[in-house]
């Protein structure tokens, strides 16, 4: 990352969770370069991490990194300057142990301040106070994982949320004191932040989870028959729904999966290879006895292109199980799978478009 301007594009994005897989290895490499890099996100990650106390009516630059001082008991420009402060207050002065570290936060300190409170601003969605007689109203974010992409995000209770490609997630800018509500279009995988006060519900498709604190995927594509949701760490509660209507629930726990079909009760099958569910939140591209109609599907979403299979072949008749890594190129992907399956694939004519044939 040598280009300043591209250096802080990828470290906002990264301290606010919304980065791809790429993104997130490249800041990582760059943090572990030198120890005083990694001491810069990491002042990033505790602005972000900090709400003001009150909403900003004015997110310039000053303000910004006025309201950091007044956070973080700590001027940059007046670092020779001694006071006191409460014990939370002394992150930024241990830091400054080291001359040569210290020289590093003196010279990128005022932009990291701003760029971190202007990522706040944005992220929290802080508006200007509004006149008395406007109506409240909830403020939400979309965040959309195209076709080949993947992003790494962090909500506002903390919980993290890995976003498969084509997917989107809708939630408030700030979740209520008695619920934690958010909408799934697509698939995610959740860290939810343990709130025993608060549940953690998230709607998609036909179906609601219901979660305190634990570690799975829900997969609800808009073109899937069905909802699913596979548990790696914890317990959830899972429930269909059609409208107002709602159906009975199960309990899902550690190493099982629900299906909901539309209408229905989840059904719940304990899972045996777990790689086949959440490799791809491991920049793995995980096939399993997968019909041509499925692999059409992930390749299509995973690579952002257009795949085209020979009418004539049976999907059904060609099954793969391969797993692909993401430091493997297209061709290469493409090569392996017609091989595996005595087929043959070629370039379409128009960008993007790949053919499978015999």
């Amino acid at each position: 990352m040598d280009n300043p301007d591209l250096r802080w594009e990828l470290i906002t994005r990264y301290i606010s969770g919304e980065c791809s897989e790429d993104e997130r290895r490249q800041v990582e490499e760059w943090m572990e370069a030198d120890a005083s890099n990694k001491e810069m996100v990491t002042l990033l990650q505790k602005a972000w991490e900090g709400s003001p106390d009150k909403p900003a009516d004015a997110w310039d630059v000053d303000s910004a990194w006025l309201r950091y001082n007044i956070r973080y008991g700590k001027d940059f420009e007046n670092d020779q300057e001694t006071r006191e402060q409460p014990d939370e207050m002394n992150y930024i002065r241990e830091i400054g142990a080291s001359r040569r570290r210290r020289s590093n936060i003196l010279r990128w300190g005022s932009v990291l301040a701003a760029t971190a409170m202007i990522c706040i601003a944005f992220l929290f969605g802080y508006q200007p106070e509004e006149t008395e007689s406007a109506e409240p109203t909830e403020l939400t974010r979309e965040i959309v994982a195209n076709h080949g992409q993947r992003i790494h995000l962090r909500l506002s209770d903390g919980t993290k949320v890995i976003l498969n490609s084509g997917s989107r997630i809708t939630t408030p800018n700030t979740f209520s004191d008695s619920t934690r509500n958010i909408r799934l279009e697509g698939e995610a995988f959740f860290d939810v932040a343990t709130d025993s006060s608060r549940p953690f519900l998230i709607q998609a498709a036909h179906s609601v989870t219901e979660v305190l604190g634990t570690k799975f995927s829900v997969k609800a594509y808009s073109v899937d028959e069905e909802v699913q949701v596979v548990v790696q760490e914890g317990r959830v509660a899972l429930w269909g729904r059609t409208g107002d209507d709602r159906f009975p629930g199960k309990e899902i726990t550690r190493n099982q999966m629900g299906v909901i079909p539309q209408g229905k009760s989840p059904v719940v099958n304990e899972v045996k290879d777990m790689e086949k569910y959440l490799g791809w939140t491991e920049g793995k591209l995980v096939f399993s006895g997968d019909p041509l109609s499925q692999i059409e599907t992930k390749l299509e979403r995973w690579y952002d292109i257009r795949l085209d299979i020979d009418t004539g072949l049976g999907h059904a008749d060609h099954r793969l199980t391969a797993t692909f890594s993401d430091e493997q190129s297209l061709p290469e992907v493409l090569e392996a799978i017609a091989l595996s399956l005595d087929l043959k694939y070629k370039k379409g004519k128009s960008g993007g478009t790949y053919i499978i044939y015999e």
